[in-house]
């Protein structure tokens, strides 16, 4: 396939990166010289120095043969506006990152559609979507629904005692369970491997299940995990992403939020009515011990700054927390 990305920061390298190894044509441009520069050095793409708002530099990337154009950049505005040039000069499907998710609420004067956009992505939603799946799930490495819901897909980390160490899929198929369920892949040494009928399972790897929602805890309990549920999350930073998952939460556990903005604080208080608001430092330990950190199931760290997640998450990991989930947006 015929790929263009526009918008070269750090979503759109990672994505050229997968897509070039998958031995598509990958065209990617940015106005930023240095952005271009490193996608030359680092990429086996065509890379295009220019606005990717602009028809000429559209033209000269060729969007008109594309199979699909990927509008990445960081201003939704200029995203909107390079889908709508493309569309209009016939890229056959056109994916738009916009942060702002007003933009897809039923009462929004502009809508999506309208500048040809097949599908949009809000990274803070699809992140707070993660983040909570993962909360809800605290057992598990990654969780996805489908079916609405009625399906599930789970990752799991198989620890020494996990009864299924040392048998072979052919051997797990031939027991009989009262469920089924299905092995999608298994992660071992940062490979992924397809497991086949003589596939034998070890220690901490990491094997991904699909399973139907309704099953999921007879999963667990053949995996040897126990499928607790979370009762208390401390939530470091009021970003829309805090803000997000609080929201989604607050009804369901014990929520406590922590910004170390007075002003924030305040606006947070008055309007998370079922959350509790700390004002002040993620990264003091004090503050961390004061608030009995140990105790909480989940400690998730979202500021704007990657440093004090990393930072304040192993703090937290440290003092104890059940599970810590630290949001880093740079690879």
């Amino acid at each position: 396939m015929r790929i263009v990305i526009i918008g070269v920061g750090e979503v759109g390298f990672h994505v050229a990166k997968a897509l070039s190894q998958e031995d598509h044509d990958i065209i990617v441009m940015d106005v930023d010289p240095s952005k271009c520069k490193r996608a030359t050095e680092s990429l086996d793409v065509i890379v295009v120095e220019g606005n990717g708002a602009s028809p000429r530099i559209l033209s000269m990337a060729n969007v008109q043969d594309a199979d699909y154009v990927l509008c990445l950049t960081r201003v939704d505005e200029v995203n909107l506006i390079a889908s709508q040039q493309a569309h209009e000069l016939g890229a056959k499907k056109i994916i738009a990152r916009l942060r702002n998710q007003q933009y897809t609420t039923r009462d929004s004067i502009i809508k999506p559609e309208k500048f040809g956009i097949d599908l949009v992505i809000h990274p803070e939603k699809e992140a707070c979507s993660e983040i909570v799946q993962l909360v809800r799930h605290s057992y598990a490495t990654q969780v996805m629904d489908f079916e609405g819901g009625r399906i599930q897909m789970i990752g799991i980390r198989l620890d020494m005692d996990s009864p299924i160490i040392g048998k072979t899929v052919r051997e797990i198929c031939d027991e009989e369970l009262e469920f089924k369920f299905g092995i999608i892949t298994v992660l071992r040494d940062g490979e992924s491997h397809v497991p086949w009928s003589d596939y034998e399972f070890k220690e901490n790897d990491t094997a991904y299940f699909i399973v139907k929602t309704k099953s999921l805890e007879s999963l667990m309990v053949y995996l040897g995990k126990e499928a607790t549920k979370t009762n208390s999350i401390v939530i470091l930073g009021g970003s829309k992403i805090g803000r997000s998952v609080a929201q989604e939460l607050e009804n369901e556990m014990s929520v406590r939020l922590i910004d170390n903005r007075r002003d924030k604080a305040e606006w947070l208080a008055s309007n998370l009515k079922e959350t509790m608001i700390i004002h002040g430092d993620g990264t003091d330990v004090e503050l961390l011990k004061s608030e009995n950190i140990k105790d909480a199931d989940s400690f998730i760290t979202v500021t704007e700054s990657e440093q004090t997640n990393l930072l304040s998450g192993m703090l937290a990991h440290h003092l104890g927390v059940k599970q810590t989930v630290i949001h880093v947006s740079t690879t």
